[in-house]
């Protein structure tokens, strides 16, 4: 692998080359350090000898074209392309750095004066960019097919660098007519850690421990756990309508071995939930460990309807504090709980409580107002897209495609959360769930798909 040290634009369809160009940096004349803002300074006295005055000239306004492009591209949003720093040693593939300000201007020494005239001068060039270096080239698309939108969960191998790889887009698209159209979307990446294979992300709550008016029951349209019979937690409220802890489950009760472990980590918890009759229902989560007597509460929410439905009721940390090494019982995890609790405002509706999802919340993108639909003939698509650039800035949005015309279409009016939207280096688990307009529907599968770029701090991993 060949040397490579340049200045480019994203596209490398305009480049300085200083392994080439008249001006170089000088043996001895290179420095690098950091700014307060964490972001690396080169700065390189150039040389230019034998040179002619026009060719010298020449290479300045090179690199000051360049400078103005990165100056055009963070002034406006509508400037396309970045401008990268490239550089590899003997031994790596080349990476690359985006540039945040380029500066050149002329010195004198005891050789040579800024006036020209000598067949050679000197510049000052100052280069400040990104401390991650990423590769030029995107990896191989990552695509599974048949995930389902209740807690289907995907592997994602770990990858190669040595900081997290930036997710250039993350997609997720309907597989067959059937589906949908799902307008509300969430997506996780659970950081390998401690291991995934036991972590399971849909709570039955036909396992919990039942509350105040609370039983196991039979409803149709509950997602089994085993069994299609006593697969919900229903509460009645004939005793207690006001809001009082209706199930309880904790980790102990989701899995059959002791990787407790594997469930370390931060949750949006979903609670897939419906109403026998016309009315108001306030859900609160509580969670802490099984014998606390008061446990973290969230935000209440306020449900009315009478199909399956999905509910976001809040975000919460397994453990309840932080994980260090000085923690002493790995398997007091298993005690984790989780409680729904339950109010009725109005009507007399019964609620059924089918199961809680955990969404891992370190990586996580979610939406609603999507439109991920199919059709076979003339085929289309509708997709949600969730996208990286190189700033680190996402942008969500859905989109669909007409595959025998090739027309696009994008949807501007998308509600969107992406939080540290990356590729953890160890790897992890792709959870998510999803739903229609008025109802979830427990066959509903996607199709994901995600391309990214390998970060790395000083040189690639080969």
């Amino acid at each position: 692998m060949a040397v490579v040290h340049r200045i480019a634009n994203y596209e490398q369809t305009t480049t300085y080359d200083f392994l080439t160009a008249v001006l170089k940096p000088m043996a001895g004349g290179w420095m690098s350090s950091l700014d307060s803002d964490g972001r690396v300074v080169e700065t390189m006295q150039l040389v230019a000898r034998d040179a002619t005055d026009g060719t010298i000239i020449a290479a300045v306004n090179a690199i000051s074209e360049l400078a103005e492009a990165v100056n055009l591209f963070f002034d406006s949003p509508f400037q396309k392309s970045s401008i990268w720093y490239e550089y590899s040693a003997t031994a790596e593939t080349t990476k690359r750095a985006l540039i945040y300000n380029i500066q050149i201007m002329a010195v004198s020494n005891q050789d040579y004066l800024p006036t020209l005239g000598k067949s050679g001068a000197y510049y000052s060039l100052i280069i400040t960019h990104s401390s991650a270096w990423e590769d030029v080239s995107a990896s191989t698309a990552w695509v599974k097919a048949g995930t389902n939108c209740f807690g289907g969960t995907e592997t994602i191998s770990a990858i190669k660098g040595n900081l997290p790889a930036r997710l250039n887009y993350f997609s997720l698209t309907a597989i067959d007519a059937a589906v949908g159209p799902i307008v509300r979307s969430w997506i996780g990446i659970r950081p390998t850690r401690y291991g995934i294979s036991s972590f399971e992300p849909v709570w039955e709550l036909e396992d919990a421990a039942g509350g105040t008016d609370a039983a196991v029951a039979t409803q149709t349209g509950a997602s089994p756990s085993g069994s299609v019979a006593d697969n919900a937690m229903s509460c009645s409220f004939a005793t207690q309508t006001g809001l009082r802890t209706r199930a309880t489950i904790k980790i102990a009760d989701v899995i059959g071995d002791t990787n407790y472990t594997h469930f370390i980590g931060s949750y949006v918890v979903l609670l897939r939930y419906k109403l026998s009759a016309s009315g108001v229902v306030g859900l609160q989560l509580a969670s802490g460990f099984e014998n606390d007597s008061v446990k973290a509460a969230q935000e209440e929410k306020f449900v009315t309807a009478t199909s399956w439905r999905l509910v976001e009721l809040g975000e919460v940390n397994i453990p309840p504090f932080a994980y260090r090494s000085n923690w002493y019982s790995d398997a007091s995890i298993a005690d984790f709980a989780l409680a729904v609790k339950a109010e009725r405002i109005s009507g007399t509706p019964t609620i059924y409580l089918d199961a809680l999802v955990l969404i891992p919340s370190e990586h996580y993108a979610a939406s609603s107002n999507g439109n991920i639909f199919y059709v076979a003939s003339p085929e289309e698509f509708g997709q949600v897209r969730y996208w990286v650039n190189e700033e680190g800035e996402g942008t969500g949005f859905s989109r669909y495609e007409l595959t025998g015309s090739g027309a696009t279409g994008v949807n501007s009016t998308l509600d969107y959360v992406m939080r540290n939207w990356e590729v953890p280096i160890e790897g992890g688990l792709v959870v998510i769930a999803g739903e229609r307009s008025a109802s979830h529907d427990l066959d509903d599968e996607l199709t994901l798909g995600a391309l990214w770029y390998l970060r790395h701090r000083v040189h690639r991993e080969a």
